[in-house]
């Protein structure tokens, strides 16, 4: 795939259980074209449960680390009274704050998606019927979840950086709220979350204990 390559055009009419219209003019001639596309919907949606299901209890880790060190920093903050030493613990306490309920609220929604796998199954299907997304994405996605790992929102991140959605379609996307956070520009705003919620993990505590020394020597007034 090139960087240029958009999803298939032609949208499909969809029936009532979110399968595309025997009836459209766009449709699969048969049922075996209905019957592939549902197996890779649920296919693709299986492999993002599982690969998320067992990211369930790393990622309440990386959630839990930096709690303490955030309280801690806001208890400094407060006993400081030097405008400078107020900014300079003020504005990474804020961007760490910022960054630890944004990750909680997205974990929450990816690990919705991963118990509802038969809705999110659904809506892969719905966005193959409009042309939003393709077989071939869908299958790539599979691919990437089923290598699972911590990395797996980055790494399809980069899976879709070879894809462009087409602009009529893109907002689309939207109208499901389980798929589309596998989808841009969701999936690379959580590839980018996840990251900076690593460095917070890895650094929160070193932080803190930092500011906690240069309050007590005097530095931080």
């Amino acid at each position: 795939m090139s960087g240029s390559r958009s999803a298939p055009q032609g949208a499909h009419v969809l029936g009532d259980d979110g399968a595309p219209d025997g009836g459209s003019a766009q449709a699969p001639a048969n049922g075996a074209g209905v019957s592939g596309w549902m197996a890779i919907a649920e296919g693709t949606a299986k492999a993002l449960g599982a690969a998320l299901a067992a990211l369930r209890w790393p990622s309440l880790a990386m959630a839990l680390v930096p709690v303490v060190p955030i309280l801690g920093l806001g208890v400094v903050l407060f006993t400081l009274s030097n405008v400078p030493a107020r900014v300079a613990v003020g504005v990474p306490l804020a961007a760490a704050a910022a960054v630890e309920v944004l990750f909680v609220v997205r974990r929450r929604a990816y690990l919705r998606a991963a118990r509802e796998q038969d809705a999110l199954a659904r809506e892969f299907r719905a966005l193959l019927s409009i042309a939003a997304v393709s077989a071939e994405v869908l299958s790539l996605m599979r691919t990437v979840a089923a290598r699972g790992g911590a990395l797996l929102l980055r790494r399809l991140r980069a899976a879709w950086s070879l894809i462009r959605l087409p602009d009529h379609l893109a907002g689309r996307v939207e109208d499901y709220p389980r798929a589309r956070l596998f989808i841009p520009p969701a999936v690379a705003f959580s590839g980018t979350l996840v990251l900076a919620q690593v460095y917070l993990t890895v650094l929160s505590w070193p932080v803190l204990v930092l500011v906690v020394v240069l309050r007590l020597a005097g530095v931080l007034t």
